[in-house]
């Protein structure tokens, strides 16, 4: 299998030498030790189009063993400016069965000079320019993406926050963000800090308490701040307010104890719908004991976050129901999948167009009012945004079978950054995983930005 990944320096700070770093555990619930091991080949390429060669005590491959450990490569003496882009280039073999990689920081290949073949008959392509579809044959099938953590050295101390929760944190039904990379609640901190992402689809707090050893592998020493995004899958299993608090606790507690500044989240609804999420009046609750236990929880730790040694919470429960309704808010269409991107010009809006992600492909989402010239868009600013007024207008356009085509800037507004821009549509899907409408609500409504985390 062949990967590229783009990173990011962070703003604050220069990327001096690079290391790399590879579990042989798996992260899908259970976590357990891989059945088989693999080889990996690396290279850091930067600038864009120069690799460097990665090695691992010397020698240019690695053997992985399955196991709760990380095996590191030797550090990468390489000099990445603060904020510019480089990529990591990975070969990865295996034989006699499947691999289901381990993947941090969002591995999903999809922003743009990305990509990722997946097959058995492959050869290293780390030190060459070429490019490929991406392709993910089976068998065998290693999952849909290839994720390592990197770790580097910087000229200066920046926060470095990790995201340990479950399909929500993980970015599930969301793409990566065409401009900053990260994808879900990523976008939050704008690729400005570094971000180790561990979360794991239909994890919940009983699954991670019962082996966290290679997550914790990943997270030891490397962070400063951790957000905790599990609870939604205990809800959904039963758990009472009171069980899953608990859980909280015995969570955080490891982190605290090493110094590391933790928030977490209330549970966001779970609902289903007769409407594809047009209407409310049309959306059940999946469960009332559910939901009960929901409410609980959530009264909980707004109440007691302080006291169990939170740094704070990020309410993204209220950011999509502020009335505890257990519902998601419905903009009257069931459109999702579609974001635009800002461009500013002296602090306005100047121009809007469509994403684009891995291979260049633009990217107009499915199922908005067909044939529309002006259909409004909701446009939120970041929570860091100094500037709190001056809000823009932007509208769309969408073809016959409710594609996003185009957007359009009626009223630049003001803003330092550009803001998050995504047509009026379903907040989610399928009731439990936000569209990115509803990670953009999320964002801006919970607060959750970079002026949360600072040393």
């Amino acid at each position: 299998m062949n990967a590229r990944q783009i990173i990011v320096a962070p703003a604050g700070a220069d990327i001096t030498s690079l290391q790399l770093a590879f579990g042989g555990a798996c992260v899908a619930p259970p976590e357990r030790d891989l059945p088989i091991g693999y080889t990996v080949m690396a290279a850091i390429e930067y600038p864009l189009g120069h690799f460097s060669r990665v090695t691992f005590a010397g020698a240019e491959t690695l053997r992985v063993e399955p196991g709760r450990t990380l095996c590191r490569s030797d550090s990468l003496p390489v000099t990445i400016p603060a904020g510019a882009r480089a990529a990591v280039k990975l070969f990865m073999a295996w034989e006699g069965g499947q691999v289901d990689f381990p993947l941090t920081s969002y591995g999903i290949n999809t922003q743009e000079g990305e990509w990722l073949a997946a097959g058995t008959d492959l050869t290293d392509q780390t030190m060459t320019a070429a490019t490929a579809e991406n392709t993910y044959p089976t068998p065998p099938y290693a999952g849909v993406g290839a994720g390592c953590a990197i770790y580097g050295t910087l000229s200066a101390a920046v926060p470095v926050l990790g995201i340990l929760g479950d399909s929500i944190s993980h970015g599930s039904g969301d793409y990566a963000d065409p401009v900053w990379g990260g994808a879900a609640i990523e976008r939050g901190v704008r690729a400005q800090i570094p971000v180790i992402n561990v979360s794991c689809q239909a994890e919940d707090f009983a699954g991670y308490l019962g082996r966290p050893d290679g997550r914790r592998a990943f997270l030891d020493d490397a962070i400063t701040h951790l957000v905790v995004s599990l609870g939604r899958n205990d809800v959904s299993m039963g758990r009472s307010g009171e069980e899953i608090a608990a859980s909280l606790q015995h969570t955080i507690a490891p982190f605290l104890e090493r110094g590391v500044r933790v928030f977490a989240v209330t549970v966001t609804p779970r609902t289903g719908s007769t409407d594809q999420y047009t209407t409310v009046r049309n959306q059940q609750t999946h469960h009332p004991d559910h939901e009960r236990a929901r409410l609980a929880y959530n009264t909980w730790l707004r109440q007691n976050a302080q006291a169990v040694g939170l740094a704070g919470i990020f309410d993204w429960a209220h950011a999509v129901d502020p009335l505890d309704t257990g519902v998601w808010p419905a903009y009257g269409n069931g459109g999702h999948g579609a974001v635009g991107v800002a461009t500013l010009s002296d602090g306005h809006i100047a121009h809007v167009r469509r994403a684009r992600f891995s291979a260049g492909r633009e990217h107009g989402g499915t199922g908005y009012p067909p044939d529309q010239t002006a259909h409004p868009c909701v446009v939120l600013r970041y929570p860091d945004d100094p500037i709190r007024s001056g809000d823009a207008i932007i509208t769309c356009e969408t073809d016959a079978d409710g594609v996003v085509m185009s957007y359009s800037v009626v009223e630049g507004g003001q803003y330092t950054v550009p803001p998050m821009v995504a047509p009026a549509g379903a907040l989610t899907a399928d009731g439990t995983h936000p569209t990115g409408l509803g990670y953009n609500l999320m964002i801006a409504g919970s607060g959750f930005g970079l002026q949360a985390f600072t040393l």
